[in-house]
């Protein structure tokens, strides 16, 4: 087995941890992703059959103040348009997402939301710069956010039901039978910085046999 030094020499061409954190950074910030075709395997733009009408990217902006669902940080938005919950964001991985929800549906009981919309439409910044940004919309499903302090001061009766719960779910993705391989559905590798796996942010992370 080699030694993390070893690995880090490979990898990066440096010897010691101090610059092995500086190329790293540099990597994170400046690598260009693997083009599309390597990130999914599903057609785009998907829209599926029933579903609510796609939301324009002025509705988005409108309920990213009305109706927001995530925290001040990063670059993902999310937001509530009717019944529908929509991520917007430039990273491949909200697409990921779209295709393994498809996948659950497809093979499991799983209880997930239902993918409405999967798309890419050019976003354009008051600055000049254009982007390609993908689009999520699923299903919304009522329920409450729940952290570890609020589970804290739950009941032991309720904490056992949604341990419960969250262990039926577990069940079912478990039962999906192996194909073999270690990485995405479909034989797709994971993202390139995906964390327990990355190395120079560069290309796909697997599939492993």
């Amino acid at each position: 087995m080699r030694s993390k030094t070893e690995i880090i020499m490979a990898m990066y061409g440096v010897d010691n941890f101090d610059d092995y954190f500086q190329v790293e950074g540099r990597d994170w910030d400046s690598t260009e992703s693997p083009p599309l075709e390597q990130w999914i395997k599903f057609p785009l733009p998907y829209q599926a059959a029933g579903s609510p009408a796609r939301p324009t990217a002025q509705e988005f902006d409108t309920a990213m103040i009305e109706n927001k669902l995530t925290k001040n940080i990063g670059t993902r938005q999310v937001c509530r348009i009717g019944n529908m919950v929509v991520k917007r964001g430039v990273c491949g991985s909200f697409l990921q997402e779209a295709e393994n929800l498809l996948y659950i549906e497809k093979h499991t009981q799983v209880r997930a939301p239902k993918l409405y919309h999967a798309y890419i439409e050019d976003y354009t910044t008051p600055d000049g710069k254009t982007y390609a940004v993908k689009y999520l919309a699923m299903e919304y499903m009522e329920g409450l956010n729940l952290n570890a302090f609020e589970f804290k001061d739950m009941d032991e009766k309720d904490q056992l039901q949604i341990a419960a719960s969250i262990g039926q779910q577990l069940q079912l993705l478990r039962s999906i039978p192996s194909e073999g391989y270690y990485g995405r559905v479909h034989h797709q590798g994971f993202q390139p910085r995906t964390t327990f796996l990355r190395t120079r942010c560069r290309d796909m992370l697997g599939p492993y046999e």
